[in-house]
This record gives structure tokens, C-alpha cells and sequence, in this order.
């Protein structure tokens, strides 16, 4: 398994890590960058993630929701939003994983 698979299934909120249970969509690019500002800002050393396509329950049961690839491939594209709307610049990547 690898490594983001492991944070996917094993990790929990935190100022380095977000949960999102269901996408961004057409509709949510002023959330993505809301969520994406707060990750860089938060005061931990390495790398952060935002978690799409799970969740947690009323009871704190992590949900997997999984989200299709196409989802991120939306126009603008959210590489292209953080480029125009984040200064300094950050480093985004998407990666998908099968958990």
C-alpha cells in the first residue's frame, strides 16, 4: 500500500490533514481555495493534504466516498485558481487513490 493510501485510511483531521467527503464541483472553487489557503497557512513543517472523497460520520467513523478523477479535471482547472487567487505560490499536486 502506498503512502497516501495509508494517510487515507489511518489519519485524522488535523491542522496538516482535511477531510472532504464529496467534491468541490463546478460550483465550489471559493471552498477549494478557502480549504487550500487554510492548509498553507497552517504553522506544521512538510507536506499537507486535502482528503476528497472521505469523511466522518456523526459518530467519528471515517466514510470513504471516493470521488471520480474527472471531478478534478474541471474549467478553470484548480491548479489554474490557486495559480491566480494564492500568493505566495503553492505547490499542488493531485493524485488519486484506489484504498
Amino acid at each position: 500500500m502506498n503512502r497516501l493510501a495509508k494517510i487515507v485510511q489511518s489519519a485524522t483531521p488535523s491542522h496538516r490533514i482535511q477531510f472532504r467527503k464529496n467534491k468541490y464541483g463546478k460550483s465550489g472553487a471559493r471552498e477549494f481555495l478557502r480549504d487550500l489557503m487554510a492548509i498553507a497557512n497552517a504553522d506544521v513543517d512538510g507536506s499537507r493534504y486535502i482528503i476528497v472523497g472521505a469523511g466522518f460520520d456523526a459518530g467519528g467513523h471515517k466514510q470513504l466516498a471516493g470521488v471520480a478523477r474527472d471531478d478534478f479535471s474541471g474549467k478553470p482547472s484548480y491548479l489554474a485558481l490557486a495559480r491566480e487567487f494564492i500568493e505566495p505560490p503553492v505547490r499542488l499536486r493531485y493524485e488519486s487513490v484506489i484504498v
